[in-house]
């Protein structure tokens, strides 16, 4: 809700993941280049691409701003990762109505914010994913800003 008492209509975000940067000798230090797209109200048929040609990296710590009933979507673009897998860390609320899941027909995955969270909440999270048949693990966070 707005200072004027508006609801404000949900937003798409894309996260891409556009490289997997792997430590061979400390994989638990492996990461991932995440990326995110301008967001895009739900319903716009406005295209990420055209409001943002290039996004915003996320450094290792950096959080995504969301709000209940946003959609979140996880875009592998690095031809190298294989699989990803979204995973509630279970050492915060999980800000998402359910699991984040794939969608159907790609490697992409999605998920949307709980509708009933009322308070600032941020969430760990982790992602994890194969490249050249070994999983690594990255832990980014999403907080939540009614």
């Amino acid at each position: 809700m707005t200072d004027t008492g508006q609801t404000l209509a949900p937003q798409n975000y894309d996260i891409l993941i556009t490289a997997g940067q792997i430590n061979r000798s400390h994989p638990e230090q492996s990461t991932l280049t995440l990326k995110l797209r301008a967001p895009v109200p739900v319903g716009s048929g406005e295209m990420a691409e055209v409001i943002q040609e290039d996004p915003s990296e996320l450094k290792p710590g950096d959080s995504i701003d969301v709000r209940p009933g946003d959609t979140v979507t996880w875009i592998i673009q690095d031809p190298d990762i294989s699989s990803i897998l979204i995973m509630d860390d279970n050492k915060n609320r999980n800000v998402f109505e359910s699991n984040p899941a794939p969608v159907f027909g790609s490697r992409n995955w999605m998920g949307v914010i709980d509708r009933t969270i009322n308070g600032r909440k941020e969430e760990t999270y982790a992602i994890c994913w194969s490249q050249h048949g070994i999983t690594y693990c990255y832990d980014p966070k999403i907080t939540v800003n009614p």
